[in-house]
């Protein structure tokens, strides 16, 4: 049974995530699997938060005007075939 606030992990092999992400990659990883590892390599660091930048590269366009007069678009007469024959 999953206790509420628990997370789950995977493991996934260091081959397999250099295949997918290049050198540069962020991979979010749990602080305190983070802190394990880093306990267990004998890393003293302190954890640094990412920062993230968000640019806005959407490109402006000009707006077009609504088209106000719409014709209606005039079909020709449909003929019926009328047949009152024994089916």
């Amino acid at each position: 049974m999953k206790v509420i606030g628990s997370i789950t992990h995977i493991g996934v092999t260091l081959k397999e995530l250099n295949r997918i992400y290049k050198e540069d990659a962020v991979i979010p990883v749990s602080k305190k699997a983070l802190k394990a590892y880093m306990m267990a390599a004998g890393i003293e660091e302190e954890i640094k938060p990412i920062n993230l930048q968000v640019t806005d590269n959407t490109v402006k366009t000009e707006k077009i005007a609504p088209i106000t007069e719409v014709k209606p678009e005039v079909l020709p007469p449909v003929e019926l075939n009328i047949s009152e024959g024994d089916w």
